[in-house]
């Protein structure tokens, strides 16, 4: 899970940390920290990619990835019910995850000083 948590904190920002590197000549500490991804993560983040499109919004933020997409993919690509229950948990986390990164940006936005006009 702490690769998700980097790539959900710095992924937009890698090409960035990249040339920071290559022009200054340190590695940035977003990069020295970067942790490998294990490949078991593999297939959940790629059914994650295909079923967070379905996450509801309201005007308090982001929910859950809805079990019932989850379902529906997971019956059309003939999931046992074993297979289905442990991708599920696998898929979840990585969205609890997305969601705890996500609620952390929104915090640092109201915590950060406004500019005014």
């Amino acid at each position: 899970i702490s690769w998700f948590e980097w790539q959900f904190t710095w992924g937009q920002d890698q090409l960035v940390l990249q040339e920071l590197w290559e022009e200054m000549g340190t590695k940035p500490a977003a990069l020295v920290s970067k942790p490998t991804k294990d490949d078991r993560w593999r297939i959940p983040y790629a059914i994650w990619r295909e079923v967070e499109g379905s996450r509801n919004y309201t005007a308090g933020g982001p929910a859950e990835l809805p079990f019932s997409e989850f379902y529906l993919w997971a019956h059309a690509h003939n999931y046992s019910h074993s297979e289905l229950t442990s991708m599920w948990e696998d898929v979840h986390a990585i969205d609890l995850c997305w969601l705890k990164e996500y609620d952390k940006k929104q915090e640092a936005k109201r915590a950060s000083p406004k500019t005014h006009r």
